[in-house]
């Protein structure tokens, strides 16, 4: 009993215990790249669900891509998964989830991708939650999921 006890209190102690921030990666589909050469691209879709804290101003994760060959793939510009729409931030309140193109293009067809993790870990200036606890930190609620089958994350 005094375990159980001891358990349940450090779960509900822990700040990041239940808090998540869920991407999907839900698409992929060709995009002509408009710099340099003119060759196919892929553009990658996906679904941001907010179950932290609070409602979520900002969010910016890092997207690396790597080929079928196990090669990493270069991204255009910076690739990302985010909750922007042209140069604004869309918040997304707590248990919404929202479709976003994002600003994650890869100078790759996407019938060559097969892995897309994250890059490095979410800084906490590319994250702003509300009621976010001071020594909770982004990367620790953040999860990247994909809806693709031929496609992983791991």
């Amino acid at each position: 009993m005094r375990i159980r006890l001891v358990l349940a209190a450090l779960m509900v102690s822990s700040p990041a215990f239940s808090q998540s921030v869920d991407i999907k990666i839900i698409k992929m589909e060709p995009d002509t790249m408009l710099f340099g050469e003119k060759k196919e691209g892929c553009k990658i879709g996906f679904s941001i669900t907010n179950n932290s804290w609070g409602t979520i101003y900002r969010i910016s994760v890092p997207l690396d891509a790597t080929d079928d060959r196990g090669q990493g793939v270069d991204e255009l510009l910076a690739a990302s998964a985010d909750n922007s729409k042209l140069f604004a931030w869309i918040p997304i309140a707590k248990g919404q989830t929202i479709v976003s193109e994002g600003s994650a293009t890869f100078k790759e067809s996407c019938k060559y991708i097969s892995k897309i993790t994250l890059s490095e870990p979410v800084e906490d200036y590319n994250c702003t939650i509300r009621m976010m606890p001071e020594e909770a930190h982004c990367s620790d609620v953040v999860t990247l999921s994909s809806g693709i089958d031929r496609l992983t994350t791991k």
